[in-house]
C-alpha cells in the first residue's frame, strides 16, 4: 500500500517561500492595476465635470494646499481643469501712478466705511476661466477681503473672553506672507525717529494698472452670467 512520504523540514521551508513569493506578486500586479484604474477614471471624470456655480462662500476659507501644483501636470488635459492652469491671470495691464496720501475715505468704524472696504471686491471677487468656466480668485482680492476681515477684527467690541476669530488670523498671516514674497524694496525717506511722522510718505509710487484689473473682472463676470443663462 503506497503511503505519502512526509516533506522534509528544508522541502517545507522552499514551499512556503515559493508561496509568499507568489502572494507578493499577486498584490503587487493588483496595486498597480488599481493605479491604473484610478488613473483612467480621474481623468476621464475631470474631462467632464462641471461644477456648480453657486461659489457665494468666500475663497479666503480653502485651505492653503488648494493652491499648490501637482508635480507632474495631467497631460491629456485642455484648459483650466485640475491643475491645468497658468500661474498669473494673463491679461494686458500697464503702469500707472499712486500718491500717498491719508484719505478720509475707508474709514474703520463706520457704515460708509464699511461700504466702501466692502466694494474694493467687486460680487465674489471670483472670476471664470477655461470653455467649463471654472471659478478662481486672484491674490489681489484675496489681500483686499482679508484687510477688510481685519479691520472688521479690529472694530468689533472685545471683551476678556473674546478671541480672534480663526478668519482672522489666516487673513493677517496671509497678508504678511505676501508683503514677505514680494519683498517691496522702494527706499521711503527716513526723516528721524522723533519726528511725528519719521517715514515720509508723501512719494509717489509706480505701480500696476489696477484699474485694468477691475475693468477686465467686470468684463468676465458679465460673460460668466451670460453663460450661465445660456445654459
Amino acid at each position: 500500500m503506497w503511503r505519502e512520504t512526509p516533506l522534509s523540514p528544508l522541502h517545507r521551508e522552499g514551499k512556503i517561500r515559493k508561496l509568499l513569493i507568489l502572494l507578493i506578486l499577486l498584490l503587487f500586479g493588483a496595486s498597480i492595476l488599481v493605479k491604473i484604474g484610478g488613473n483612467i477614471w480621474i481623468r476621464r471624470h475631470l474631462r467632464d465635470v462641471k461644477r456648480s456655480s453657486d461659489y457665494s462662500t468666500p475663497y479666503f476659507f480653502l485651505p492653503s494646499h488648494c493652491h499648490l501644483r501637482a508635480p507632474v501636470p495631467i497631460d491629456d488635459l485642455q484648459g483650466y481643469l485640475g491643475y491645468d492652469y497658468p500661474e498669473t491671470w494673463p491679461i494686458e495691464r500697464g503702469d500707472a501712478l499712486m500718491a500717498f496720501d491719508n484719505p478720509k475715505r475707508y474709514p474703520l468704524d463706520t457704515f460708509d466705511g464699511a461700504t466702501e472696504w466692502a466694494s474694493l471686491v467687486p460680487k465674489s471677487g471670483l472670476i471664470y476661466l477655461g470653455p467649463h468656466h471654472q471659478p478662481y480668485s486672484i491674490s489681489m482680492f484675496h489681500q483686499l477681503r482679508c484687510l477688510d476681515v481685519v479691520r472688521g477684527e479690529t472694530v468689533r467690541e472685545a471683551n476678556d473672553t473674546t478671541k480672534p476669530t480663526p478668519l482672522a488670523r489666516h487673513c493677517l498671516n496671509y497678508l504678511r506672507q505676501m508683503v514677505m514674497c514680494r519683498g517691496d524694496l522702494e527706499l521711503e525717506s527716513f526723516q528721524f525717529a522723533s519726528n511725528k511722522n519719521p517715514i515720509d510718505l508723501r512719494g509717489v509710487y509706480e505701480c500696476k494698472d489696477w484699474e485694468a484689473v477691475y475693468t477686465e473682472v467686470k468684463r468676465n463676470q458679465e460673460e460668466h452670467d451670460n453663460w450661465l443663462r445660456r445654459h
